[in-house]
């Protein structure tokens, strides 16, 4: 950050405050797999398995990433998630024993919020 916020044509555009609030407030799945060395793939399926989903994502908005509240995942531990062994996949071989992963459609994305307002997703 600091090599960013000396080159002038690199930091064009954008807002260290908001880099800054988005990391206090959002934490990406890669870095928390990363932190807790655990797959990010089922680590997504691991969370939702136990109701804690991403705000947005691929299984969420289409986004390519899986971003979540750092609020719902800061209280997580390595030794709480491996004992997380049964949980619904979409990635290996199908089990016959676990029900397949279903997403859970209870909201809009914002562009669908936007369009049923007639506003702006901007």
């Amino acid at each position: 950050m600091d090599r960013l916020s000396n080159d002038a044509k690199a930091a064009e555009g954008y807002s260290f405050t908001k880099l800054e609030s988005f990391k206090s407030e959002y934490i990406l799945v890669s870095t928390i797999a990363k932190k807790l060395d655990i797959n990010p793939t089922n680590l997504v399926e691991k969370l939702a398995s136990i109701g804690i989903v991403p705000i947005r994502g691929p299984h969420i908005d289409a986004s390519p990433l899986n971003i979540y509240l750092m609020s719902s995942v800061n209280h997580l531990r390595k030794s709480d998630l491996e004992k997380i062994i049964q949980y619904p996949t979409l990635t290996g071989r199908p089990k016959k024993s676990v029900t397949p992963l279903k997403t859970k459609q209870d909201f809009f994305s914002l562009n669908e919020a936007a369009e049923h307002l007639n506003i702006s997703p901007n």
